[in-house]
């Protein structure tokens, strides 16, 4: 997994050096507890060595997506403010993770995971 994610960094600072910078700055953690990837308030990303190994997340570039993925959660406090009160967590997730993925997609920050949120048009939009 840790080859994995190197690589994908290191692409990262290639094609894409602003969500590098905003990545490398995030520590990454391997976690079983999460089904696939996520981000807390503290700005840690964890990532679960099963997803990245799984086929549907098989190459470089989905890698890459999934880093810069979390990370926009951290950079945009979507942490702290799906828990702000009388927010649906769950529903303020999916609403974020829509805004982000579009986002990733135009700006061809590697590869979108199939499963995802998507909406078109959602990357002009605020989550809100």
């Amino acid at each position: 997994m840790r080859e994995k994610i190197a690589n994908a960094l290191s692409n990262l600072v290639l094609k894409q050096p602003f969500f590098a910078y905003l990545v490398l700055q995030r520590p990454i953690h391997e976690s079983y507890a999460v089904p696939t990837a996520g981000a807390d308030a503290k700005g840690r990303i964890y990532i679960n060595p099963h997803f990245v190994m799984s086929k549907d997340v098989e190459s470089v570039e989905k890698i890459m997506f999934l880093l810069a993925h979390e990370t926009m959660h951290i950079a945009f406090l979507h942490c702290l403010k799906s828990t702000m009160a009388g927010r649906d967590p769950r529903a303020c997730n999916i609403a974020m993770d829509k805004v982000i993925n579009e986002t990733l997609i135009v700006e061809k920050c590697g590869s979108f995971i199939e499963g995802g949120q998507r909406h078109a048009g959602a990357h002009t939009k605020t989550w809100e």
